[in-house]
């Protein structure tokens, strides 16, 4: 069992490696309250008007996927 617990723990560090220069506090703001996550920041989608949207729409996505988890959601 501790083997499969630390190769999943490895899998996700090495996922998470390449973001890691970008992370970034955000809080998703749902109907019945609010949650602080770890996440990438802005400047990890570039610069530019695409840049920009692609970052609104990731927020706005991720912050669906928080609130459904908590039985809410966005507002």
């Amino acid at each position: 069992m501790k083997k499969v617990f630390a190769t999943v723990a490895a899998a996700i560090t090495m996922m998470a490696l390449p973001v890691a220069g970008y992370a970034d506090a955000h809080t998703v703001k749902c109907a019945n309250g609010s949650y602080n996550i770890e996440t990438v920041d802005q400047d990890y989608f570039g610069e530019g008007p695409d840049a920009e949207k692609e970052y609104d729409d990731y927020c706005q996505e991720l912050a669906e996927i928080v609130c459904r988890e908590h039985g809410d959601v966005p507002r």
